[in-house]
């Protein structure tokens, strides 16, 4: 019937016009070894099983070392090679590192020094240059340098592909790790500044002097998330005010909340 052969011209049509699926890869297999070498070519045949995400507190109790090297292999198709700008997404890399690809740098994350300790909490989008690529399997590599041996070091999955399906994921995790921390920091220090304004001129107004305080400590502990380079000397003491304003804010906060339901005891 007509009617067939026009539905089925459609959904051909249809079918021809729509973009091919966009080839992302997540590579779930890596291998590790702890080794202090500072290039690839010092490293030994000593590798570790283990698959991503990788926590190394979990996946190797026991194991100790100051640095962690990162094998990771993944498969690149053929018809996928060549054809434009390619990108590696890392949600996080809290201590950075640095980064080979098929046995050349690929990228350098700054890493905590004797002069400076960092935290990065935002996400990594690495630009891949195609003469890196190769059709079929490519090795990637990361040193990363572990600055507290006793939590050990945590790697997210990684997301390689073209860097505009790449380019999302990362402004949507930038957006909810930096840009929320920064308006949450600059929103609380504001209100709760004008809200022990009021306590101060009403001071029988205790909840609002209580709310106003939590408000502050919940903007202190949030920089967490805001500054993420520091000097190494000042590291110990910012770690110790993130710690006391957190504790502050939960012991403030109970406090409000017994007040408003009428429990002064």
């Amino acid at each position: 019937a007509r009617w067939v052969c026009c539905s089925a011209a459609l959904w051909l049509g249809l079918a021809l016009a729509a973009p091919a699926a966009t080839v992302m890869l997540e590579p779930e297999r890596i291998e590790m070894q702890v080794s202090e070498s500072l290039e690839p070519g010092g490293l030994g045949p000593a590798w570790q099983g283990g698959t991503l995400p990788e926590n190394w507190a979990r996946s190797h109790p026991g194991l100790r070392g100051g640095v962690a090297w990162y094998r990771i292999e993944f498969n690149l198709p053929s018809t996928e090679y060549g054809s434009g700008s390619w990108s590696l997404y890392i949600p996080y890399l809290y201590d950075g590192g640095r980064l080979w690809l098929n046995g050349a740098p690929l990228a350098s994350i700054a890493q905590t020094t004797a002069h400076s300790h960092v935290r990065w909490e935002r996400p990594h989008l690495i630009a891949i240059p195609d003469s890196q690529l190769r059709t079929g399997r490519n090795q990637l590599l990361l040193r990363a340098v572990v600055t507290d041996p006793g939590a050990g070091l945590r790697l997210q999955r990684l997301t390689i592909g073209p860097s505009e399906a790449m380019l999302p994921l990362y402004e949507r995790r930038l957006f909810w790790v930096r840009t929320m921390p920064q308006s949450t920091v600059a929103t609380g220090l504001v209100v709760g500044a004008f809200v022990c304004f009021i306590w101060w001129r009403r001071r029988d107004e205790v909840l609002y002097g209580l709310f106003g305080l939590a408000l502050l400590l919940w903007s202190v502990r949030t920089l967490t998330f805001v500054i993420e380079v520091l000097p190494a000397d000042w590291w110990p003491w910012w770690r110790a005010l993130y710690h006391s304003a957190t504790g502050g804010f939960v012991v403030v906060l109970a406090l409000f909340a017994m007040r408003f339901a009428g429990l002064r005891g």
